[in-house]
């Protein structure tokens, strides 16, 4: 039913399959998500917060998990649901969304359309805004600096301004005992961070990240082993990257 219980357990599902690496799952659930923002559309007044908030979530985890990458074909798709829906949540629940999450999505949404120099001008003060945090806030910041770094290592020659923001970002990254051989955001963080590294040739940094990566998959090999994290363990993993950041 296209309601916001409906919503939620889309959310629920497709994180749930996206922290498996069951992407075909996950995508099911992305494009089930489209179609509930669709009737949200239609019938507004029988929906709520929750389940716009549901499907904001999910993008977001779909965006992060796949570090933003433009060949993926529901990239632009995904950005551009995102983006309606945190329009829309503003409209109907302004209390419920702040300017920095408006100011974010748009700077998603220039990357898919590729204004790379309206990107790199933007988030700049993004970042200014978000930088007088409580430490609860860190983690926050943190997500906001990585995720900013993903999509400028993916613009051409701009490699070392996405390490800029990753030194910014690795000091507010912080596991528990329990995080740092099981959570799948760990892994998930430093398998972002490896792709960067690549893509400004820092060998070193770019090992010490899949080490740190490889610990939560290892511990997870049973459920991961077939998944799509899998391969990027592989010995070509570091030949594909390169490859990735040549198109």
């Amino acid at each position: 039913m296209y309601n916001d219980r409906g919503m939620l357990n889309t959310y629920l599902l497709g994180v749930s399959y996206l922290y498996q690496g069951d992407m075909i799952n996950t995508q099911k659930q992305i494009v089930l998500a489209f179609e509930y923002f669709e009737q949200y559309q239609l019938t507004s007044n029988t929906r709520g917060i929750m389940g716009l908030d549901s499907l904001q979530a999910i993008l977001l985890n779909y965006l992060e998990f796949t570090g933003f990458d433009h060949n993926d074909d529901l990239f632009i798709n995904v950005v551009n649901i995102l983006n309606e829906v945190v329009l829309r949540t503003k409209k109907d629940f302004p209390d419920y969304v702040s300017d920095y999450e408006i100011k974010m999505v748009q700077i998603y949404k220039m990357f898919s359309d590729k204004k790379y120099n309206e990107v790199i001008a933007s988030i700049g003060s993004l970042i200014t805004s978000r930088k007088k945090e409580t430490y609860y806030q860190k983690d926050q910041l943190s997500r906001i600096l990585l995720n900013m770094a993903l999509i400028i290592a993916q613009i051409e020659n701009k490699q070392e301004l996405s390490i800029e923001l990753v030194n910014m970002a690795e000091p507010l990254l912080i596991w528990n005992e329990l995080e740092k051989t099981h959570s799948p955001d760990k892994m998930n963080t430093y398998l972002q961070l490896a792709k960067i590294y690549q893509s400004s040739n820092k060998t070193e940094r770019y090992h010490n990240a899949m080490k740190e990566a490889k610990m939560v998959y290892t511990t997870h090999y049973d459920t991961l082993k077939n998944s799509f994290y899998a391969p990027m363990f592989e010995q070509n993993f570091q030949l594909s990257l390169i490859k990735d950041y040549q198109k």
